[in-house]
C-alpha cells in the first residue's frame, strides 16, 4: 500500500514539476491588444486545457507545461478565431493576433457602444446666388445610440441623437461699399459713407438637434443620413448688403441690416468607415441653409450651400 501511494505521489510531484504559468496576449492585426476576449487552450488532440478572458492589456495566463496548444478566440467586432497552433514558454507571452477580419460594425461599437464623441472640419461653398460664398468651420460632436438595430439587409439599421459645438466657424464674402442714409435723403451726399463692408465673418455655431439613421449592414463602412437644425453667431451682422443707391431705402436706410444670429437647418449623408474597433473616420456632404428668419431688418441669409466634413470618432 505504502508503495502505491509513493508512486501516486511521485507521479503528480513529476507532473507539478513539468507544469508552469503559460502567458499570452491577443492583439489585432495593427497590434492592438483586444480586451474581454474568449480564450480557449486544448491540446493538438483537443482536450480541454483552460477557458480564459484577456485582460485590461489582452493578457491571459494558464497553469500547463510547456509546449504546442491550440488556441481559438472570440471577441467583440471580430469573427471568430482558431484554433491556430501556438507554442507556450515560461516567461515568454506568447502572441495571438486576430488577423480574421472585422464583421458587422454593430459588433465593433454595439451593443456594448452607445455613446459615439469627435472632432470634425467642415468645408464648403454657396450655391445658386451664393456662388462666391466659402465656409469653414470646425468642431466637437457627442451622439448617443437610441435604438437596437431595426430592420434587414441593407436598411438595417439603428437611430442616433447626436450634438455637435462648432467653436470656429468663418464665411468668406466678396467685399463691396454701401451707402447709410438717413429717412428721405435723395442724393449721396446726404448720405455716410460709402463704407466697405462684406468680407470675412467670424463667430460660432451649435446643432442642438441631430437625428441620424446610422444604416449597419455593411463590415467597416457604416453609411448614414441625418437632418439637422442649429444656430450660428458672427461677431457682425451677416451677410451684409447694401449698394451705392441713395434712393433705395431697402439697401442704404436705416432699416438695411442683417442679424448677428442665424439659423442652420440642414440635411446630409456620411459614412464612417472603421480603421479598427471602436474607432471610425468620418466623412459627410451637407446640405446648409442660413437664414436670420426675420431677426433682423433684413434677411439675405444663404438659401444653400454645400459643405462636405471629415473627422474621427471613438466609440464607448
Amino acid at each position: 500500500m505504502k508503495l502505491v501511494i509513493g508512486a501516486i505521489l511521485l507521479v503528480a510531484a513529476n507532473a507539478f514539476a513539468q507544469s508552469a504559468s503559460l502567458s499570452g496576449r491577443v492583439l489585432d492585426a495593427t497590434g492592438e491588444p483586444l480586451k474581454n476576449t474568449d480564450v480557449i487552450i486544448s491540446t493538438p488532440s483537443h482536450q480541454s486545457v483552460a477557458r480564459l478572458k484577456s485582460n485590461e492589456d489582452g493578457k491571459f495566463a494558464f497553469l500547463a507545461s510547456a509546449g504546442l496548444y491550440d488556441v481559438a478566440v472570440t471577441t467583440p467586432g471580430f469573427r471568430d478565431f482558431g484554433p491556430t497552433h501556438a507554442e507556450f514558454l515560461p516567461g515568454v507571452e506568447s502572441k495571438v493576433v486576430i488577423q480574421a477580419g472585422l464583421i458587422d460594425r454593430v459588433q465593433i461599437a454595439t451593443p456594448s457602444a452607445r455613446w459615439e464623441y469627435g472632432v470634425f472640419f467642415q468645408g464648403g461653398v454657396g450655391l445658386e446666388e451664393r456662388t462666391d460664398f466659402s465656409f469653414v468651420s470646425a468642431g466637437v460632436q457627442l451622439g448617443k445610440i437610441l435604438t437596437p438595430e431595426m430592420g434587414t439587409g441593407l436598411l438595417k439599421g439603428e437611430l442616433e441623437y447626436a450634438v455637435q459645438v462648432v467653436p470656429l466657424w468663418q464665411s468668406y464674402t466678396p467685399k463691396f461699399q454701401r451707402l447709410n442714409c438717413p429717412v428721405g435723403a435723395t442724393l449721396a451726399t446726404q448720405c455716410y459713407g460709402p463704407t466697405t463692408t462684406g468680407g470675412t465673418y467670424r463667430g460660432a455655431s451649435i446643432e442642438p438637434i441631430i437625428v441620424r439613421r446610422n444604416f449597419t449592414h455593411g463590415k467597416r463602412l457604416m453609411p448614414w443620413v441625418q437632418a439637422a437644425g442649429g444656430v450660428v453667431y458672427t461677431t457682425r451682422k451677416y451677410p451684409g448688403i447694401g449698394d451705392l443707391n441713395p434712393l433705395d431705402p431697402t439697401q442704404t436706410g436705416p432699416a438695411a441690416d442683417s442679424s448677428v444670429w442665424n439659423f442652420t437647418p440642414q440635411g446630409g449623408v456620411g459614412a464612417h468607415y472603421f480603421v479598427k474597433p471602436k474607432r471610425s473616420v468620418d466623412f459627410s456632404a451637407n446640405g446648409v441653409h442660413i437664414s436670420s428668419a426675420s431677426l433682423g431688418d433684413k434677411n439675405p441669409g444663404v438659401n444653400v450651400s454645400l459643405q462636405l466634413s471629415v473627422g474621427y470618432t471613438w466609440w464607448k
